[in-house]
């Protein structure tokens, strides 16, 4: 008895259980579909964690930094934020105590500023580091002058033969706040005139006259000194 015999393909059909397949073809790309499929499944799994993973760092290096409104810094943590950067430093000019003066201050001694010839008149004043050369009308400067007087914070007068030093007038501690006439402003006087902020200054009369205006002529030389609680002066 021979082999049974094919049944004849449906009309318009393949004569294989798989339209366009050979034998064995269509389980193969079956297995490899699924294949492909798992694999694309796996990528995008690790894809999405990968992603979740980075969002979870950035997120955690944010709650770090407190320049962010609503993030808070974690205890012991340092701020990344700068602060404003530091003002310049600013040097303050000693307290008149007549203490040491501050690093980089003018040294006592300083010679400032000399001036020869100032006319000044009854009734006006001298600033010692404004312009000494036009006294100004009034009683609130360093050195003033009146009819009959001198006046300065403190006042003291050289003896004749004395040098007309800086170290000669912050020794002399002979000190008034009022000169009269005849007591050390006439013609050829010298006195040393002290600010409470620390200006010494030596004073030589050269001239005088009272008519047509009253004035005095004098020579200026003026130094840096140290700043003093200006003692009570002695009459």
């Amino acid at each position: 008895m021979g082999p049974p015999l094919r049944q004849p393909p449906p009309p318009g059909g393949s004569p294989y259980p798989w339209a366009g397949a050979t034998p064995g073809q269509g389980r193969g790309e079956s297995k490899v579909n699924r294949v492909l499929a798992y694999a694309l499944a796996s990528t995008t799994a690790l894809m999405v964690l990968l992603l979740v993973a980075v969002a979870a760092l950035i997120r955690a290096n944010d709650s770090d930094d407190p320049g962010v409104p609503g993030r808070t810094q974690q205890p012991g943590a340092q701020s990344s934020v700068a602060g404003p950067p530091p003002g310049p430093a600013v040097s303050e000019t000693p307290a008149a105590t007549g203490g040491t003066p501050l690093p980089g201050a003018t040294p006592p001694g300083t010679l400032l500023k000399e001036y020869k010839g100032i006319n000044l008149t009854s009734g006006y004043t001298i600033d010692f580091l404004g312009d000494a050369e036009h006294p100004r009308e009034g009683y609130d400067g360093d050195l003033r002058y009146s009819s009959d007087s001198i006046t300065a914070d403190r006042l003291a007068v050289l003896d004749p033969g004395q040098p007309g030093t800086y170290e000669a007038c912050r020794d002399n501690t002979r000190y008034t706040e009022t000169l009269h006439e005849g007591e050390g402003y006439e013609r050829g006087g010298r006195f040393c005139a002290f600010t409470d902020h620390g200006l010494v200054a030596l004073v030589k009369v050269t001239g005088a006259q009272d008519d047509p205006s009253d004035y005095i002529t004098i020579d200026l030389t003026i130094w840096q000194g140290a700043p003093t609680v200006s003692p009570s002066p002695t009459e």
